[in-house]
């Protein structure tokens, strides 16, 4: 009987996961922001309508990079590093839009902010 329960309990847990995978929630949480194409000083970004984006409106770019000094007890060792700026070009639809790479080097899986 524990053992059916346990099953039960991580095939619920499983389909929950799963299933914010391909919501909302995982746009918002996880991708808000993300650069998922860079090409030729052009990218496209995860940040639309949705978020209030306009053409014109300016974010810096982060990356979270591994710290390589000594991290003291409680401390992460991940940092997020300015890397370049860009530019909204259009707004795609409610979840992407396109940008130009103002200054910096901006890749793939980096992070737009405002």
């Amino acid at each position: 009987m524990k053992n059916k329960m346990l099953l039960s309990s991580v095939v619920l847990v499983v389909i929950i996961a799963l299933g914010a995978c391909s919501s909302q929630t995982y746009h918002k949480a996880l991708m808000k922001g993300q650069i998922v194409d860079v090409e030729d000083g052009k990218i496209t970004m995860c940040i639309g309508s949705r978020e209030g984006a306009s053409e014109g409106d300016v974010f810096r770019v982060v990356r979270s990079t591994f710290r390589k000094d000594v991290v003291e007890d409680g401390e992460s060792d991940y940092e997020l590093v300015e890397v370049g700026t860009v530019k909204i070009l259009t707004i795609v639809n409610e979840h992407y839009a396109t940008a130009k790479v103002l200054d910096g080097d901006v890749k793939i899986y980096d992070i737009a902010e405002k």
